[in-house]
């Protein structure tokens, strides 16, 4: 198991049965993010690349799970920060297959971005937000201009995330937002190969009430990888791996560390909030409207 993350609420991690080896923690080029306008810019836990598959018979392949940066608003600075690091793993990419054109190579992980209006259960809630915005879907469709193949909507139809706030679980009102993008040489391959879409069970018995947990499907990789990145809080999800049909379950129980945009409330009912929701919820007279944290 290949584990990233810092002292914040992001972090990815890959676990295989099947060797992990030339670890990396971040892309070529990946940007930082500063929290205050006059600190230093950190290049967070939001990539692990691993090659896995090594220890078995398949071919090898080259896998990045991956944490998209939120966003928060479109005129917020990270927003630009998501763009800017969506275009430098894209340019990366490019140059990966460039190079060897043959290469197995999934990008894995919460991508941030719906790119399509069904991708989310009511496109007037997310009207001027992010996630939906073109630049944000122009940015994620610029990956299958360079060659790669987003291999999971074609296996499954549900949601990836819901949100812990309003009942979003069981009402099913999620996003599509987690995905995987595969090389050509990856997404023609065996089945037992190519990565398989997975599906937070609605009636799994979770690990922690729905109601105090932010549920998302974890995702599967090549011969017995999977791939989590996902804020550290509270959550649930089973994958089911192509090759040998093994389920997973992952609880991650890390409490966020408060930043500087977020207040920790007293828990009401193992519920949080955060000031950008309080402020959100006075803008809109009295409706608060959810939103994935960053």
């Amino acid at each position: 198991m290949a584990i990233h993350g810092l002292n914040q609420w992001n972090g990815v991690a890959i676990a295989s049965r099947v060797g992990l080896d030339d670890i990396d923690t971040s892309f070529p080029g990946q940007p930082g993010w500063a929290a205050k306008p006059e600190g230093e810019p950190v290049v967070e836990a939001r990539a692990l690349g691993a090659t896995v598959g090594a220890a078995s018979d398949a071919t090898p392949v080259r896998l990045w799970s991956l944490y998209v940066p939120n966003g928060r608003e479109l005129t917020h600075p990270h927003y630009t920060y998501k763009l800017d690091w969506l275009r430098i793993l894209r340019e990366d990419v490019a140059s990966w297959l460039e190079a060897e054109p043959d290469l197995p190579l999934a990008l894995v992980g919460d991508w941030n971005v719906a790119p399509r209006d069904e991708d989310v259960w009511d496109m007037s809630v997310f009207e001027g937000a992010t996630h939906v915005s073109a630049p944000e879907r122009e940015a994620f469709a610029a990956f299958a201009e360079v060659g790669m193949h987003e291999v999971t909507r074609e296996r499954v139809a549900n949601y990836t995330y819901w949100d812990y706030q309003k009942l979003r679980f069981p009402r099913n009102e999620g996003m599509r937002i987690d995905f995987v993008y595969a090389s050509p040489a990856l997404a023609s391959g065996s089945p037992a190969r190519l990565s398989t879409a997975m599906s937070a069970r609605a009636r799994a018995p979770p690990t922690t009430s729905p109601s105090s947990s932010r549920s998302r499907a974890l995702t599967g990789t090549a011969d017995g990888a999977v791939s989590s990145a996902r804020p550290l809080q509270s959550s649930y999800g089973c994958g089911r791996l192509a090759k040998n049909g093994a389920c997973i379950v992952v609880s991650l129980n890390a409490e966020s560390r408060v930043g500087p945009d977020r207040i920790r409330l007293k828990p009401r009912r193992g519920r949080t909030t955060c000031r950008r929701n309080l402020e959100e919820t006075r803008r809109n007279g009295g409706t608060l409207h959810s939103h994935p944290h960053s």
